[in-house]
């Protein structure tokens, strides 16, 4: 045994390194923090707004409209019951969600890619999903629907019992009542992996989990009355809302298309690269993944081609780029190529204007407020409300940007919300301007793109305005009119 004295030399302790990964995920959670800031969008706004009002007991379709299923609002609602109405709490949940949908894809492929790929999965999976996500992108319903989509796959994948297939039912379940036509992508991928994998005697268990979250939301619905109204507003409502003028601009597909394409640019490529294989070897969770992916983009394609969209593909894409990476490990000018493809995710991330990080990430009193001020309208919408003598308690109605809605505290008080009414029919239009005659609440704010469209599509509501109402404000924002003395009397 050597025996060292006090005057022997010591080694020089090796150099403290952080790991890689660590370093990444510390880098993450500095962007995470700003993205927690990130004011409510209209589509988010009007989530509250109607969530609130669910939750507090007014029926979906009947007493309050949106194309959309009630899981949304259940979501919304019960974020705002639980924790009062703060979009920050709900931000942190966003991110959450993302986060673990990241490590979702990391579960699927343990065992299946290299330790060191797996251990780079759910950092990396988390910056594809939150570095270049904006205000209209988090918090929608496909952002939050891929966690449990995703849950599904690894649910079945992961083992072959009875009770997972049922489980994974379940989370499909779930994400129906998110959005029905979203739930075919973790179905789709589901059934083609137990078939693959010759365990079609577990799809009866799949239906039947599946089957309870559904039935309990339709339970309610035809309890309250409202089912038939809600079958028509998810299965004839889209082609309706479709068919309007204007409803799926080409621009719209090109310009959320190819910032999808900058954004995720390695991670195409590798998935690229790997569907050889997926033909050669036919491994049933690349057909599972590939499968997905390709129900993923049918999905996309039938909706309106909102950038929010395509994370849908997301997961499935980021498997099969893993899975590549994995098997084949790139040489040093490979991974030079797919560094410098990785420029635009974190130039995205870091330096865009639409994001916190270019206002100074919340850091400051004044960069909070930029944040809000820039990348939300609840400032504006405050100033307007001052401007226009609206007082707590007196009713509002919004054609345009709900985020009103939610500052002044004050619900919609007829049937149809004011949001996106470029996509309602001519019945729409004549029911809106009828129930306003009858709901008369205090004020009425058209926004100015709206207005116009009022002009063309309206005269049920502008003659309801014109005979109860006196314009009085107009601004960049929109036209304020306010019911008349004699009306408020009657």
């Amino acid at each position: 045994m050597a025996i060292r004295l006090r005057n022997d030399p010591v080694a020089p302790a090796a150099p403290v390194r952080l790991a890689p990964v660590a370093l990444a995920w510390t880098a993450l959670a500095v962007v995470a923090s700003g993205l927690v800031l990130l004011p409510y969008y209209g589509d988010q706004a009007l989530y509250a707004v109607i969530g609130r009002d669910v939750v507090a007991g007014r029926v979906p379709y009947t007493g309050i409209w949106d194309i959309k299923q009630p899981g949304i609002f259940l979501w919304y609602g019960a974020v705002d019951a639980a924790f009062g109405p703060s979009t920050v709490v709900t931000r942190v949940l966003d991110v959450g969600v993302a986060v673990l949908t990241a490590v979702l894809v990391g579960r699927l492929l343990r065992g299946r890619v290299r330790p060191a790929v797996g251990r780079c999965i759910p950092v990396a999976g988390a910056a594809v999903l939150l570095l270049p996500v904006r205000a209209l992108d988090l918090g929608q319903v496909e952002q939050l629907a891929v966690a449990p989509a995703l849950a599904a796959v690894v649910l079945v994948v992961r083992g072959p019992s009875t009770a997972r297939a049922v489980a994974a039912g379940l989370c499909i379940g779930v994400v129906a009542v998110l959005k029905l036509w979203v739930a075919a992508v973790p179905l789709v991928a589901v059934v083609v992996w137990l078939l693959a994998t010759r365990r079609a005697a577990a799809l009866p268990a799949v239906a039947a989990g599946a089957a309870v979250p559904v039935l309990a939301v339709t339970g309610w619905l035809a309890v309250d009355g409202a089912l038939g109204e809600a079958l028509h507003t998810w299965f004839v409502g889209p082609g309706q809302a479709l068919a309007q003028e204007g409803a799926r601009p080409v621009g719209r597909l090109v310009s959320g298309l190819g910032r999808y394409v900058l954004v995720t640019a390695p991670v195409l490529v590798l998935v690229a690269l790997r569907l050889p294989a997926v033909r050669r070897d036919r491994d049933p969770l690349d057909l599972a993944l590939l499968a997905w992916a390709g129900t993923g983009l049918l999905v996309v394609g039938g909706q309106l081609w909102w950038s929010y969209h395509w994370v849908l593909l997301t997961p499935a894409l980021l498997a099969l780029a893993a899975r590549q990476l994995s098997e084949h490990r790139p040489r040093r000018p490979a991974l030079t190529a797919l560094a410098l493809a990785a420029v635009p995710l974190l130039a995205v991330g870091v330096a865009s204007p639409e994001r916190p990080m270019a206002l100074g990430n919340g850091w400051t009193a004044e960069s909070r407020a930029a944040i809000a001020d820039r990348l939300g309208s609840a400032p504006t919408a405050r100033s307007e409300l001052a401007a226009a003598g609206f007082a707590p308690g007196d009713g509002l109605y919004v054609l345009g940007d709900p985020t009103y809605q939610l500052v002044a505290d004050a619900p919609v008080p007829v049937r149809l919300n004011g949001w996106t009414p470029e996509l309602f029919t001519d019945a729409q239009w004549d029911e809106l301007g009828v129930d306003l005659a009858t709901a008369r609440p205090t004020y009425v704010f058209l926004e100015n793109i709206y207005a116009e469209m009022a002009t063309t599509r309206g005269n049920t509501l502008l003659r309801m305005l014109d005979s109860q109402y006196e314009q009085v404000r107009t601004s960049d924002a929109g036209v304020w009119y306010r019911l008349t003395d004699q009306n408020e009397g009657d």
